[in-house]
């Protein structure tokens, strides 16, 4: 049982957690707001004369170019998203890029579909998702994770009100609860990877240049992290492409500079090397098929979290299935009963 002193703590706690989580689920709405007047916009057929994703410094771009009518007249864009022309990760455009060269390969003119803005016709934009239940609010992350929060804080308060003890018992459910889902859910995550690595044994050697090597810096609360970043040029079946996936970890950070330093000089612009190419998708590629000891560390990570999870959970609902503190089995029996026959 809580004391006085410490209800009203965990009373101002939950207030500052709710008032947090209610600005980041604000802000999240209001984004998608943004997001959602693209789906206003006017979709026109359009030709696309150039496309192509190109290392730009230390991110990628799209170098795009399009021509479409609109009241009789032949207008230009150059803009890939909602977002501009940067590119993160050029796999993720890498299917209009090859999309692109087929039509250039064929000289075919196939039409794509862009969006205008009805109120300025020169402002457009090729690529916006179809609005799907998926880019609902209470299924995008950027209000959905603060809606969880929003609960959490709700719950916390409700704890530091009520004066029954067994309301504690379900925060240690939740509690438990969320050690299990966050550790299937990082378990499916390494489960992908695994599949990865047995996809890319099936895939095709080609020989490939290097344009950029260096290790980038990732700013966190604990200290910074770091990872190598190796983007590299190769052809398929007369196609260009470029890609930075190094290996089945790519994307992740951890410490360790010096280590990543080393990998980065061995591999200088420039630099003759060889990548796996996915033949059905071939603008996916990985440059190292091998497993380190690192990958299977990473492996074991989520185990804990869900061993934790499931005997907590476990625990608790036995808990809220005993009979409350002070009542005989027998006591709580008679009174289920007594409950059953005034249903009757």
């Amino acid at each position: 049982m809580l004391s006085g002193g410490q209800r009203k703590g965990l009373f101002a706690f939950a207030l500052i957690w709710i008032l947090i989580s209610l600005l980041a689920a604000v802000s999240g709405i209001r984004n998608l707001e943004a997001k959602a007047t693209f789906h206003q916009w006017h979709s026109v057929s359009c030709t696309i004369n150039e496309f192509e994703v190109v290392a730009a410094g230390s991110s990628f771009a799209a170098n795009l170019s399009y021509s479409y009518e609109w009241a009789g007249e032949t207008l230009h864009g150059r803009q890939l998203t909602p977002a501009g022309n940067k590119v993160s990760n050029p796999e993720d455009f890498g299917d209009l890029s090859y999309r692109y060269q087929k039509r250039v390969l064929a000289q075919t003119t196939d039409q794509e579909t862009c969006r205008v803005n009805p109120d300025n016709p020169k402002e457009s934009v090729w690529i916006v998702r179809d609005q799907t239940v998926w880019d609902s609010p209470f299924w995008n992350v950027e209000v959905l994770l603060p809606l969880c929060f929003l609960l959490i804080g709700l719950g916390l308060m409700h704890l530091a009100i009520t004066k029954r003890e067994r309301s504690f018992v379900y925060l240690w459910l939740a509690f438990f609860g969320a050690f299990l889902i966050a550790g299937l859910g990082v378990g499916v995550y390494f489960g992908a990877k695994w599949k990865k690595k047995f996809d890319v044994n099936t895939w095709e050697k080609v020989p490939a240049q290097i344009i950029s090597s260096r290790v980038k810096t990732h700013d966190s609360s604990d200290g910074d992290t770091y990872s190598v970043e190796i983007v590299y040029r190769y052809d398929f079946n007369g196609f260009h492409f470029i890609s930075n996936t190094e290996d089945l970890l790519s994307g992740s950070s951890s410490s360790g500079y010096k280590s990543k330093k080393k990998v980065v000089r061995r591999n200088p612009p420039g630099t003759k090397t060889n990548c796996w190419v996915n033949p059905e998708k071939p603008w996916k590629a990985i440059r190292d098929r091998s497993v380190g000891w690192a990958f299977f560390l990473w492996s074991l990570f989520p185990i804990p979290f869900i061993a934790v999870g499931f005997f907590g959970v476990r625990y608790t609902m036995r808990t809220l299935a005993a009979p409350p503190q002070g009542m005989t089995s027998a006591r709580a029996e008679y009174i289920e009963d007594e409950v059953e026959t005034k249903s009757k």
